[in-house]
């Protein structure tokens, strides 16, 4: 036996099309767990925190508490600029991987999205050898692993996805990169499992989240990118990546062996890029709370990204991102103003901060952020109270068709005894209108903010659409579960482990393993 639980990502694979085209018989991997396996849909924060969705997966507590949610450039309690979250704050160890390796197992661990590095594992650790979120940079533990790997099986094709050529050429290049990525991180992962019987085996395969971001318009004839005269192979692209996964996720499963205990799981869905939240700067600095800052940054930063696509040879282009993530090029950038975060003005009264694809606005908030404008209390909810009028009152042009679902105080949404560093206020854009790009209200005007596809060549972007599988000689194959939600997944696999589960967690084990 090499593992004694299997725990398998698919990360923003979305379960509706994995379960059709199972129920077709095109992915026989999957269509072999509906019959052998239990499953449960999973409820998620895609809605509220869509960025601290693997958070919540990997250790079992709430975005509530623990406050990640976009690792790019996130705002912290005490600080006024927007900078990356780092390895410490993440939190090593705050995993069900390093809970379990404290009670004395081992485990092996590999690409699992947006986890950091302990140095401490009883086993082994790949990170970010290939992810679609690359928020740290590629290791291993423990000494000379990386090395090994790298001899054996080099880099994975694909580092940055959003930097292919929105072309057929480019879709095909993306498409072979994606595939030839699964097939050498299934050796990887089939070669590391071989090498001791491990007590906890997790791995992630992030292939399908690039395919979804870049592939959803040739896949949907409702996208308004859809062109239905592209070549059957390219409509099949996203296809092709989830055929891919489903054969290497069968190479795995049959490498672990028939007494492994099995978890997979879909973090998040995938369907039309519907945006929205791009609007939210331009809709803040109209209101006059002084987030002009955050705008021009904004479009500096678009027009410094479509410069590089059209000046610099794509060869070059991930180490040219790197520079402006880590090095000279960001310091350059912070020093001529096109990075500077608007909560570093006394007179910013609130600001839109990123969110994936729930808008957010952040207060500037006296004795909390260092140039607080906005005093706590009365004043501080009155303004909370009259952002969020302003964005439900925003309709479709020449319509009273509203674009936003609602708009809450974060109290509201998770509790008063929220961690400082989340947004005051979230906004959820509807999903059902379409592109969201333009919009109006009787105190704005009319407000446009394209996607900027030349910027961001995405067409597909998150849904709440999340599934776990299970298999255990507890549960009834076939059976389908009660809906959990993603912070049980962590308490899961450590049930199935025979570790208690610290209280730390939030979440409880499913009550199939209980």
């Amino acid at each position: 036996m090499s593992a004694g639980v299997l725990v398998i990502g698919l990360d923003a694979a979305d379960a509706n099309l994995l379960e059709a085209w199972a129920a077709e018989g095109r992915l026989p991997t999957l269509a072999s767990m509906h019959q052998t396996a239990a499953r449960a849909s999973l409820n998620n924060c895609v809605d509220t925190l869509q960025g601290a969705i693997w958070p919540e997966i990997v250790s079992g507590r709430s975005a509530n508490r623990h406050g990640r949610y976009y690792h790019p450039r996130q705002l912290h309690t005490g600080e006024s600029e927007l900078r990356p979250l780092t390895q410490q704050e993440v939190g090593p160890e705050e995993t069900y991987w390093s809970v379990a390796s404290q009670h004395g197992l081992r485990v092996a661990v590999v690409d699992i999205t947006q986890a950091a590095m302990d140095r401490r594992l009883n086993g082994i650790q790949v990170l970010e050898w290939g992810l679609h979120d690359r928020t740290f940079t590629i290791d291993a533990h423990p000494h000379g692993l990386l090395p090994d790997i790298q001899r054996r099986y080099g880099s994975h094709p694909v580092h940055i996805c959003d930097y292919y050529r929105t072309t057929q050429g480019g879709y095909r290049h993306l498409l072979r990169d994606l595939k030839a990525g699964i097939r050498t991180k299934t050796k990887l992962i089939i070669d590391l499992l071989g090498r001791e019987s491990w007590d906890l085996f997790t791995f992630n395969f992030s292939e399908t989240h690039c395919a979804g971001h870049h592939f959803w318009h040739l896949h949907d004839p409702n996208s308004p990118w859809h062109d239905p005269n592209s070549p059957a192979d390219l409509k099949d692209a996203l296809f092709e990546v989830y055929r891919e996964i489903d054969e290497a996720v069968g190479r795995v499963i049959a490498a672990a062996g028939d007494e492994s205990r099995t978890v997979m799981l879909t973090s998040h869905g995938m369907g039309l890029y519907n945006g929205g939240y791009q609007l939210m700067p331009e809709i803040v600095s109209r209101m006059g709370l002084g987030s002009d800052e955050g705008r021009a940054s904004s479009g500096i930063m678009r027009r410094f990204n479509n410069s590089l696509k059209t000046v610099v040879p794509r060869a070059v282009l991930p180490l040219v991102y790197r520079m402006a993530e880590t090095g000279p090029v960001r310091r350059f950038q912070q020093h001529n103003g096109c990075m500077v975060s608007p909560l570093q003005s006394p007179e910013t009264q609130a600001a839109a901060l990123p969110n994936n694809r729930i808008g957010a606005v952040r207060l500037n908030l006296q004795g909390r952020e260092p140039f607080g404008r906005i005093a706590p209390g009365a004043e501080a909810k009155a303004l909370l109270k009259d952002i969020a009028a302003e964005f439900e009152s925003l309709v479709l042009p020449g319509s009273t068709t509203p674009i936003i679902e609602w708009a809450r105080p974060i109290e509201d949404v998770f509790s008063a005894e929220h961690h400082p560093d989340l947004p005051d206020l979230l906004v959820r854009f509807r999903d059902d209108l379409g592109v969201l790009e333009t919009c109006e209200s009787p105190r704005l005007g009319r407000i446009r903010v394209p996607l900027n596809r030349s910027y961001n060549p995405r067409t597909g972007d998150h849904t709440k659409t999340s599934r776990l599988w299970l298999k255990t000689p507890e549960v009834r194959p076939g059976a389908l579960l009660p809906e959990a939600n993603s912070i049980d997944v962590a308490p899961t696999v450590l049930k199935m482990l025979g570790v208690p589960v610290p209280n730390w967690m939030d979440g409880q084990p499913l009550p199939a393993v209980a």
